[in-house]
């Protein structure tokens, strides 16, 4: 999946304007888009042209998934099982049951699904997750609470009444709800934007905000994708991780330790300890704040490509082999792209060029940072039109290298990927 193609499917899923809107401009706007937005095509963007059959299609494969988890309609009594009952469809026997059916991680099942979650962690490199609930008539969710992550809630089928805390918030970090910390009061019941959401549209639900939800009369069926869009705290940290590459001031023993009144340490040699990391803490804040290079759009894109870079490399393998008679077959005239659902990035220095995929890394020789930008950033290209100075025969090593790893594919006519073997 290239830039590109991440943004169009995310532009597909809620619009440009409101995309724009959602990522920085919060709390300014109506939670649940009218129906005459791009969100009313939720459905169809995340099951494709016939929600219907990708929903029967999706059952099969969930039978298989094995696990669920089975909520009583107040919400409560949470347990995991296996479904058993293959007469009736998921729907059926949530209502037969009276009980929530919830399945985790559904992304793979869900092609377009899969490529949302793939797009939303390529613009953010921070996980994201997909969870898919079958509720029979009038069942509630797990109660009133807030969530550390921003929704979307498509509804796929059925409807659902929702009642979501509007307006800005103060925003929770992920280890807002651990012990010890305090948990934000529910707002005032006049607060609560009420909604109720029908097949196709989206709901969005930002980090925080207290909510609840209902299925409507005939049921419900909804997917919830779970994602946190980069913070400024964030992009801070992927900073001082940069400067940390650079300058060796950064990386050096920050405490030497523990605090005095624990008892570990002698005091003498612990206060002794605080005040030397005082010290370097402080000539490090200077360090940064005197940078003789600003911190500028150009200097943030290279550090937030290198975040995106670690987090992707350190994503699980996408399982995938490539056959070696047809990555032989790439040639220097051969249709290649990136493979399905695959994503990557290039990080480039002085000393050399690298890209980083689903669990691995390719370095090479700085020569062939063009090459592999053009690789990440266009759907279809031939490897002997790569931009740089490699050869030809070194143009086609590199492609086929990357083949081999389920990186590239040949793409046939169609438009399909040819030679991975899950």
């Amino acid at each position: 999946m290239t830039p590109k193609q991440a943004r169009d499917t995310l532009q597909r899923l809620i619009g440009p304007e409101y995309a724009f809107r959602h990522f920085f401009d919060k709390g300014h706007m109506d939670l649940l888009l009218s129906p005459a937005s791009p969100a009313t095509r939720a459905a169809r963007a995340l099951l494709g042209p016939d929600p219907d059959l990708a929903l029967e299609e999706a059952e099969a494969a969930l039978r298989a998934h094995g696990e669920f988890r089975s909520l009583s309609k107040t919400g409560d009594a949470a347990e995991t099982s296996s479904y058993q009952d293959s007469g009736r469809s998921f729907a059926e026997a949530s209502r037969a049951n009276n009980r929530t059916l919830t399945f985790k991680s559904v992304a793979e099942i869900f092609p377009r699904i899969q490529a949302v979650k793939r797009a939303l962690e390529l613009a953010f490199a921070a996980p994201v997750s997909a969870n898919l609930y079958y509720s029979p008539p009038e069942a509630r969710s797990s109660g009133l609470h807030y969530d550390t992550k921003d929704i979307f809630a498509v509804q796929l089928g059925g409807s659902k009444k929702w009642q979501v805390e509007q307006g800005k918030r103060k925003y929770p970090s992920l280890w807002w709800d651990r012990p010890g910390n305090p948990r934000m009061p529910p707002p005032d019941p006049s607060q609560y934007l009420h909604r109720t959401v029908r097949r196709g549209e989206l709901l969005y639900i930002p980090a925080g905000h207290w909510h609840e939800a209902a299925a409507g009369e005939a049921g419900s069926i909804h997917v919830s994708i779970g994602f946190r869009p980069m913070t400024v705290r964030d992009t801070i940290i992927a900073l001082l991780d940069h400067l940390s590459d650079e300058e060796i001031e950064y990386r050096t023993f920050g405490f030497g330790a523990t605090d005095p009144r624990s008892g570990m340490w002698d005091e003498a040699l612990a206060e002794r300890c605080w005040r030397s990391a005082a010290e370097r803490f402080t000539r490090c804040a200077e360090m940064l704040h005197g940078r003789t290079v600003p911190i500028g759009p150009d200097l943030l894109r290279e550090v937030l490509t290198a975040k995106r870079a670690r987090f992707i490399s350190d994503l699980p393998p996408m399982a995938h082999e490539a056959a070696e008679e047809d990555v032989r077959a790439i040639d220097g005239d051969t249709p290649v792209g990136l493979g399905a659902m695959m994503i990557a990035e290039v990080t480039a220095d002085q000393d050399g060029a690298t890209i980083h995929y689903p669990g691995g890394t390719l370095s090479g020789p700085r020569q062939i940072a063009p090459a592999l930008r053009h690789i990440v950033s266009h759907a279809r290209f031939v490897p002997g039109a790569l931009p740089g100075a490699l050869g030809d025969k070194a143009k086609i090593a590199l492609v086929q290298n990357l083949a081999r790893r389920g990186v590239v594919a040949r793409i046939d006519e169609a438009g399909g990927r040819v030679g991975l073997a899950a």
